[in-house]
């Protein structure tokens, strides 16, 4: 009698249906086939943080950003500072993170506003002949993320969500100079 009551009710149908399990998608070759480090890398910027230019009781501070590199063969981190969001600032931190780790194959971000700038600015300096070749045999390929797509670049946003996590810890409520906050990144390397 209490198994057909229960049977018959809606309330106990609904919790004892069976749950479906979500199907992860397939990985991207370039998270599975081996290469050397940070030839593929994901990449993204934090919030902006408060920043002094130098010390001073009147100096206002102003908004600088961490740029996070994330490799796809060993998840490893490399950090960057930018200045401010212009396409210019990124190229720089660009250079200087291809400077430190060698050749890249394959850059995967978002759609920011900043990225799709530096794309287009990078596709214009490629209509010169000399950086057309240079780019050319350097091989770079630089993919976006389909738009309104929050289930991609996981693996960069949670790095984001780590490098903050540890940051704002390490800083609290202080306002820091532009060199602490440099080292500041320099250590959150090591971590």
């Amino acid at each position: 009698m209490i198994k057909r009551i229960t049977w018959k009710c809606v309330r106990y149908a609904r919790l004892r249906r069976a749950l479906s399990q979500q199907l992860m998608g397939d990985l991207p070759p370039s998270r599975i086939n081996p290469r050397r480090s940070f030839s593929n890398v994901g990449w993204d910027l934090s919030c902006p943080f408060h920043v002094k230019p130098r010390k001073g009781s009147r100096i206002r501070p102003m908004k600088t950003y961490a740029c996070i590199f994330v490799c796809f063969t060993v998840k490893a981190v490399h950090l960057e500072m930018l200045g401010d969001l212009s396409s210019d600032c990124f190229i720089a931190a660009f250079k200087g993170f291809a400077v430190r780790r060698g050749k890249l194959v394959e850059i995967f971000s978002d759609c920011g506003t900043n990225f799709i700038g530096a794309s287009k600015e990078l596709k214009a300096v490629c209509s010169i002949e000399s950086v057309a070749n240079f780019l050319c045999t350097n091989e770079i390929v630089w993919n976006f993320n389909p738009p309104s797509a929050p289930h991609f670049g996981g693996l960069w946003e949670a790095a984001v969500k780590s490098m903050k996590f540890h940051l704002w810890r390490a800083i609290v409520t202080r306002i820091l100079i532009y060199e602490e906050f440099r080292f500041s990144l320099f250590k959150l390397r090591r971590v």
